[in-house]
């Protein structure tokens, strides 16, 4: 099978939306066919595989599929195409090694399309245009960055194409005039959507904090932060970030949505508050797995899977992932919730990292806040 062929396949079931169910016997028929074409076309895996004695010949279920470690992206080229050749390169944002992970991608078709109709369905977004406030660097300023250029996409397909969007620039957040902006938005009565990672918003709310600044968004606001909660300033953890975010910025916790991805993967997960808002529906809070995507909790001793309730380490079967490997064994610790999981935060001895702890770096060195 070719990688059109297979491009082909999974973009079929991505567009099927978050909702259509797939089958585990859909899903395990797609990606033997994934790993057979991995196997054969990315050769440090190929390796990997037959060091262990798993080969496509041997396994009949997903499940046995050999997964990689997220480190192993810092040691080996995990590419099933020439890695210059690459549409884009994602470079991880890892701390205490220099070394960081690059993820190779031979298009931006099945990553974009993953993207978009995750978040529309998790944002109840359809075909309007929305006010887009970005607490990140943009693509331009951080073209290595998978955040940025998840940015980028949501601007280009969903954003307003006239407004200021990024509001990071060289390593400052723009205070007073993300406040300028919001400000306008508010006296126009208009819904606005912010993005951002945690960090970013806890500096711009400490500065409104320290102000005395209330911004009470319009109804229908929305608010995405992403990349933990580890970091340099202050700790905060989620549930206060989130009361600080709806009693500052009047934006209810149900509109307030946490996005987990990783620059090894094509696919994100979001929590379900403003799903199951909008949709009526009585549920915990977890983070809902795509129909492209199987996420299981293993034991970090083992490896074996974990029942439901059982803390473990998050491993990721993402069918997005076609131009490099299907299974992924996160450093995160994780709990099966229902159908989704929720995410606890970083194995003890793991490398501090994340989109989070990487733009509140930039933050100290650009001296933080900056009008």
């Amino acid at each position: 099978m070719t990688s059109s062929d297979l491009d082909t396949q999974i973009l079929s079931i991505i567009n099927q939306g978050v909702d259509q169910p797939l089958s585990d016997s859909e899903f395990n028929k797609i990606a033997l066919e994934l790993f057979e074409y991995q196997f054969t076309h990315n050769l440090p895996y190929q390796k990997y595989c037959k060091n262990l004695d798993i080969t496509p010949s041997k396994i009949s279920h997903w499940s046995k599929i050999l997964f990689v470690p997220t480190s192993t992206f810092k040691e080996a080229v995990l590419s099933t195409f020439p890695s210059s050749k690459a549409k884009k390169v994602f470079y991880t944002s890892g701390t205490t090694l220099k070394k960081s992970g690059r993820h190779y991608l031979e298009n931006l078709m099945l990553y974009e399309e993953a993207l978009l109709t995750n978040f529309k369905s998790h944002f109840k977004i359809k075909s309007e245009r929305w006010p887009l406030l970005v607490l990140t660097p943009s693509p331009l300023e951080a073209p290595h960055s998978s955040l940025s250029h998840m940015m980028g996409c949501l601007q280009r397909e969903i954003g307003y194409s006239k407004t200021q969007t990024y509001f990071i620039q060289k390593g400052q957040l723009l205070i007073h005039l993300l406040r300028k902006k919001l400000k306008q938005f508010i006296s126009q009565k208009e819904p606005v959507l912010i993005l951002g990672t945690a960090f970013s918003f806890v500096h711009f709310l400490d500065a409104c904090a320290q102000q005395k600044w209330g911004l009470k968004l319009p109804i229908g606001s929305r608010v995405m932060e992403t990349g933990g909660f580890k970091g340099k300033s202050r700790e905060l953890s989620k549930e206060n970030l989130y009361k600080e975010i709806q009693n500052i910025l009047g934006v209810p916790l149900t509109h307030i949505i946490n996005e987990y991805g990783m620059t090894e993967m094509g696919s994100q997960f979001y929590d379900n508050t403003l799903k199951n808002r909008i949709e009526k529906k009585r549920m915990p809070v977890y983070k809902n797995i795509p129909p492209w995507v199987r996420t299981r909790i293993l034991n970090p001793l083992t490896l074996e899977e974990e029942p439901p309730g059982k803390v473990g380490l998050l491993q990721h079967y993402d069918l997005a992932n076609r131009s490099s490997v299907m299974g992924i064994l996160t450093e995160d610790l994780g709990v099966k919730i229902k159908d989704g999981f929720e995410i606890l935060g970083r194995a003890p001895l793991a490398e501090a990292r994340g989109c989070s702890l990487n733009i509140e770096q930039q933050l100290i060195l650009g001296k933080n806040l900056h009008s």
